[in-house]
C-alpha cells in the first residue's frame, strides 16, 4: 500500500502538533512540590503563647502566657515534613515531626513520658507571610490545656 504525500503532510501539520500539546499538558507544575511548602515554614519565630486549661479533677481553670517565646522549625527527613520545637521560659521541648501542606502545618499526636508522667500534644496552624498561628493541645496528669501561639518569623 502506498501512502500519498498529502496524507503525510496532513499528519505532520495537524495530528503531530496536537500530540505535542497533549504531552506538555501532562507535565507536573513544580509549585506542587511539597518541599516548596516546607521551605516557607523553616526558620525561627518569636511571639507569644496564650494558654488556658482545665485542671484534672477540678472545675478550676487556669490561664497563663509565655511572652516572649520561640518556635523553631527545621527541615524534616521527608519531603513534606518539618521538625517543630517550642521554647518557653521554662525550657524547650524536643523537636516534634510535623507535616506541611500548602500553608498548613499539622502536628499529629505526640506522647512523651518522663519523671513527671505522660503528656500528649497535638496541633495545627497556618502561615501567612511571616506570621505563624498555631493551636497546640496538651493533655497530661495535671489537666487539659490549649495553647494559642502567634509568632513572627525572624
Amino acid at each position: 500500500m502506498k501512502t500519498s504525500a498529502p496524507f503525510f503532510h496532513f499528519c505532520l501539520k495537524t495530528i503531530l502538533p496536537v500530540l505535542i500539546l497533549l504531552s506538555f499538558s501532562a507535565c507536573k507544575n513544580d509549585s506542587d512540590d511539597p518541599q516548596a511548602d516546607t521551605a516557607t515554614f523553616i526558620g525561627t519565630y518569636t511571639g507569644k503563647m496564650a494558654s488556658k486549661g482545665q485542671l484534672a479533677g477540678s472545675s478550676s481553670t487556669v490561664e497563663f502566657d509565655f511572652d516572649p517565646m520561640k518556635v523553631l522549625i527545621k527541615a524534616g527527613s521527608k519531603a513534606n515534613e518539618v521538625q517543630l520545637q517550642i521554647d518557653t521560659d521554662l525550657g524547650a521541648f524536643d523537636y516534634w515531626p510535623a507535616t506541611v501542606s500548602g500553608n498548613t502545618i499539622t502536628l499529629s499526636k505526640q506522647t512523651m513520658k518522663d519523671d513527671f508522667g505522660t503528656t500528649t500534644f497535638e496541633g495545627s496552624g497556618t502561615i501567612a507571610g511571616k506570621a505563624l498561628t498555631f493551636t497546640l493541645k496538651q493533655v497530661d496528669d495535671t489537666g487539659t490545656y490549649t495553647h494559642q501561639i502567634t509568632a513572627t518569623k525572624n
